[in-house]
């Protein structure tokens, strides 16, 4: 799965999932529920850049779902970022609007939030709010933003976990 997120061949990377899914269940006694998760992570990345945002979807809220504090809050605070990825790519503005809504909530909550995570979500209440003729605007300011960000040396990580300028280029 690293290979495909690496390499960006979502498309051939979808094939590998269901042989992924197959071995999460078949070892499921002996894996703990952070690789499950990451793994879980890991196959929303992939359904996402590879236009299967509903796919997706699933994934995400088995992880947002967890709700445990103490589990991965990075892995859980990116996911929430996704999901509401998956949302615009899908249209689903209604729905991103009350996502968005039950994040804000999190995030307040949440006990470091970084650059990217907020450039992200000030990203999505901007093109959610704006008439359909301003959001491309609004989408290339951002890619813009996020290009600054990533030189940002204290930023790298956080584009390792939600690669956005990837995503606004390719599947956004």
């Amino acid at each position: 799965m690293n290979t495909v997120i690496l390499s960006g061949d979502y498309k051939n990377g979808m094939e590998i999932i269901p042989r992924t899914l197959s071995r999460i269940k078949r070892y499921k006694d002996h894996l703990d529920i952070h690789k499950v998760m990451v793994l879980h992570f890991k196959i929303a990345w992939i359904y996402l850049c590879g236009n299967k945002p509903e796919k997706a979807i699933k994934y995400l809220i088995g992880i947002i779902d967890l709700n445990r504090k103490s589990l991965r809050e990075d892995i859980q605070s990116y996911s929430r970022l996704m999901h509401l990825m998956a949302l615009h790519n899908l249209s689903e503005y209604g729905e991103l609007m009350k996502a968005l809504r039950r994040y804000k909530y999190y995030f307040e909550k949440v006990s470091e939030i970084n650059s990217l995570q907020n450039a992200v979500l000030k990203y999505f209440y901007e093109v959610s709010n704006a008439p359909l003729f301003d959001r491309k605007e609004i989408t290339n300011d951002f890619l813009l933003t996020m290009k600054e960000l990533q030189k940002d040396r204290f930023e790298k990580n956080a584009f390792i976990y939600l690669d956005v300028i990837y995503w606004l280029k390719n599947c956004g």
